[in-house]
């Protein structure tokens, strides 16, 4: 499958961020946690799209960050017990997916598309974008993954 390239602009993103290893962490969780705080985050950027921000790899250990929120207005504070991530512009690689096909699309991205490229993951955050045709309760929505790139 080939991706399509897409530059998105610098972000502000503010959510529940948990520090989770592979296999281990239920992110769920940390979505349902997030709905039912969603209300507190204030000024969405785009009211209906949700966010979930990979970032501080570590392969070896298999750990990493996971932020789940929603893009803000530039400028905008975390509310108590949330926090905040500010993400580059940059150029994306997009795997169309559901929740059912997530891993199978970061497989693809990460281990069989990448290596075969002419681009190398640049070391930004990777993105799960829900967009507003999003429904959590139908495992067959679809959604997005954004690895980011850079020519090699």
């Amino acid at each position: 499958m080939e991706p399509e390239l897409t530059r998105l602009s610098a972000l502000t993103v503010i959510g529940l961020l948990v520090h989770a290893r592979g296999g281990e962490t239920d992110l769920s969780a940390v979505w349902g946690d997030l709905g039912l705080r969603a209300a507190e985050i204030r000024p969405r950027a785009a009211p209906q799209a949700a966010l979930g921000v990979t970032f501080n790899f570590q392969p070896a250990a298999r750990e990493f960050d996971y932020l789940a929120g929603f893009p803000v207005e530039p400028g905008a504070s975390p509310p108590p017990g949330m926090a905040s991530i500010e993400i580059p512009a940059q150029t994306y690689a997009v795997f169309p997916c559901t929740l059912k096909t997530l891993m199978q699309a970061i497989h693809q991205a990460n281990h069989v598309w990448l290596p075969a490229s002419a681009y190398e993951h640049s070391g930004g955050p990777e993105l799960e974008y829900y967009g507003d045709e999003f429904d959590p309760a139908d495992p067959a929505s679809h959604m997005d993954f954004y690895v980011p790139v850079r020519a090699r």
